[in-house]
């Protein structure tokens, strides 16, 4: 069996084991000697009788599982299986043995990725990478925990300042001009849909894929709020309606059980706004900037809390940029 002996550190004493099998070494730290000597005796065996051997394992073939094995339990599975097929075309060395990748490596990708996309995207993709060479480590053993934390070494980008861009009534009404809405017209048209979807984002702060993932069972128009059982970050939660939500609500045609009530995807809601926004002058509003002047709307009619169970926030420090007053305004109120 492999070699094991205790490790000193901040949190106190852990067990370091050590395996070397046909040329492969491997090494782990636990917290009890009995976990690193079940860890030894399980990989060394492992390691003696697999027709693959750990050091021809490529990060190709690491983001591969990944993407198949992993990401469709991820809600953002689509996107993940995107931007992995992405670094697989323009990592450097991804066919190589990941053992004899360096941080230099992920270092080059990084920048050669800041040349076409902003930081905070490449910072995604840095973290879905490591992700995925996390996984490996610890579920498959496919690399050892020096090699990934040598490779983790290399700096994401620094993120960038929150965006601050508002939805004026004039972007607002351009914008609904363009994707044909007209008040007291039916909602016949996917463009009509889209704009419906872009006035209760107005409303409520709920996101794309939470607006279009609606059934008739979700929305609760005589109590006023609407159920979410699935959002972004897996938690369910319950959003108010203003009145003015509620009428907005009324006004699509009604959907069968289990359909969607706006009857339109993300994707359709995405190319017909990004359409209908490109033929105004308001061309650097995003959809998703309805969430946002929503809840600074909101910042003004309720506490910070509240305004948390709103939108489904779990650190108060992110709404801070919600709360927009000038010392003027702010001032008024003393």
């Amino acid at each position: 069996m492999g070699s094991i002996r205790s490790v000193k550190g901040k949190h106190g004493v852990h067990w370091r084991a050590e395996v070397y099998v046909r040329g492969i070494r491997e090494s782990d730290t636990f917290a009890s000697k009995t976990e690193a000597r079940q860890w030894a005796i399980a990989r060394e065996a492992e390691l003696g009788k697999s027709s693959a051997p750990v050091k021809n394992r490529t990060l190709a073939e690491i983001l591969t599982r990944y993407a198949t094995d992993v990401s469709p339990s991820h809600k953002g599975d689509r996107w993940e299986r995107i931007r992995i097929a992405k670094i697989m075309r323009e990592f450097p060395g991804v066919n190589r043995p990941v053992r004899d990748l360096r941080s230099d490596d992920v270092v080059a990708w990084r920048e050669d990725r800041l040349r076409s996309v902003a930081g905070p995207s490449v910072a995604r993709e840095m973290g879905l990478l490591f992700a995925a060479l996390a996984h490996a480590s610890r579920e498959w053993r496919w690399l050892s925990r020096e090699k990934l934390d040598e490779l983790r070494g290399a700096r994401r980008p620094p993120q960038s300042r929150p965006r601050t861009q508002r939805v004026p009534s004039e972007a607002q009404k351009a914008i609904l001009e363009s994707l044909g809405y007209a008040e007291h017209e039916p909602i016949d048209t996917v463009g009509k849909r889209v704009a419906l979807a872009f006035l209760l984002g107005l409303e409520t702060a709920m996101r794309c894929g939470e607006l279009c993932g609606l059934t008739p069972a979700d929305v609760e128009l005589k109590r006023r709020f609407v159920r979410l059982p699935v959002t972004k970050n897996g938690d369910a939660r319950e959003v108010p309606l203003t009145v003015e939500a509620v009428r907005l609500f009324g006004l699509l045609p009604k959907a069968a059980t289990g359909e969607s009530l706006l009857g339109v995807t993300p994707r359709q809601v995405d190319a017909n706004f990004r359409k209908a926004r490109d033929a105004t002058k308001w061309k650097t509003i995003r959809f998703h900037d309805t969430r946002a002047e929503a809840l600074t709307n909101l910042s003004s009619k309720v506490d910070i809390l509240t305004l948390a169970r709103i939108a489904g926030h779990r650190d108060l420090r992110s709404l801070s940029i919600y709360y927009r007053e000038t010392a003027e305004q702010i001032a008024a109120r003393l």
